[in-house]
């Protein structure tokens, strides 16, 4: 899939082993979170959130239930705001 391919990339050139990307499109969100150590990918396809705090609150279940914790957080997508990033600051914290 283009997605998990995208994700891969963005991992292997973050250069952390395990990496969380968010492709943000205006119908879905797809949440990733990649291991380069095991060249392994876990996905997760949301079509409710409609809101930043939606996303952040989303974001967060995956993570806490992910076998991974990301190291790090990629946004990516035609639907990505401005103020995303200060929406979702507490996801990797």
């Amino acid at each position: 899939e283009a997605t998990e391919a995208l994700a891969r990339g963005i991992a292997a050139v973050i250069g952390y082993e395990i990496t969380a990307v968010c492709v943000i499109e205006p119908d879905a969100v797809v949440g990733l979170v990649v291991d380069t150590a095991h060249d392994d990918v876990q996905t997760a396809v949301n079509h409710a959130v409609t809101t930043d705090e939606d996303l952040a609150r989303w974001l967060s279940s995956i993570f806490a239930q992910a076998a991974w914790q990301p190291e790090a957080l990629v946004l990516v997508g035609s639907g990505v705001a401005e103020a995303l990033p200060r929406a979702i600051a507490d996801v990797l914290a």
